[in-house]
């Protein structure tokens, strides 16, 4: 840690997993001094306040676990090879996030509904890019011609979205990635044949 940014980075790299884990209430600064071995004046002197780092950390929690996502996504020129890469990215997401504590999105939206307004907001914000990018996705694999014009794309995009989403939520529930399993082998063998030209 030689530099401020760095020091930054130390700190979001181990107190994200924490604030994922225990929630934004259940992470006490003994929790996140004990998770960085700083104190709590070097942890608040790169964050203006637990409510900056929780934003901080799950905007790195973000960062590293679905932008990969996004990035695999754009590297492809199909549609429907796009929603492929969504199934493929999604039927290891449960071995890549469980060492957190489950999905971020769902952790922060379900624990910061009543207690932290900036925080659910920030999470609200990323769940519907993830459906407006969705939509967009299939909509333009329609006008392409890639996927069938008998498509609705909201419909479909945010199908899709709710069996992924209600599927971790599932899986990490009961401890059993099964639930994605069978939800991703759905959208695999049903919904991409339906979506077929």
């Amino acid at each position: 840690m030689q530099n401020e940014q760095s020091t930054t980075e130390f700190i979001l790299e181990k107190t994200a997993p924490v604030f994922n884990r225990q929630g934004y209430i259940g992470s006490s600064l003994s929790d996140l001094t004990k998770a960085t071995n700083l104190t709590k004046g070097a942890i608040y002197s790169n964050f203006e306040n637990k409510e900056d780092l929780a934003l901080q950390a799950f905007k790195w929690n973000i960062g590293k676990y679905i932008n990969p996502l996004l990035r695999k996504i754009d590297g492809q020129e199909n549609a429907l090879d796009k929603i492929r890469v969504i199934v493929d990215y999604y039927r290891t997401y449960y071995q890549k996030v469980i060492s957190i504590g489950g999905c971020p999105i769902l952790n922060v939206g379900i624990d910061t509904k009543h207690v932290n307004t900036k925080l659910f907001n920030e999470s609200k914000a990323i769940s519907k890019r993830l459906i407006n990018g969705l939509i967009r996705l299939i909509q333009d694999g329609i006008d392409r011609g890639q996927i069938s014009a008998l498509i609705q794309a909201e419909q479909y995009a945010k199908l899709i979205y709710t069996q992924i989403d209600g599927a971790v939520f599932l899986a990490f529930l009961h401890e059993d990635s099964r639930f994605l399993e069978i939800s991703l082998n759905w959208i695999e063998f049903k919904v991409i044949p339906e979506l077929t030209p």
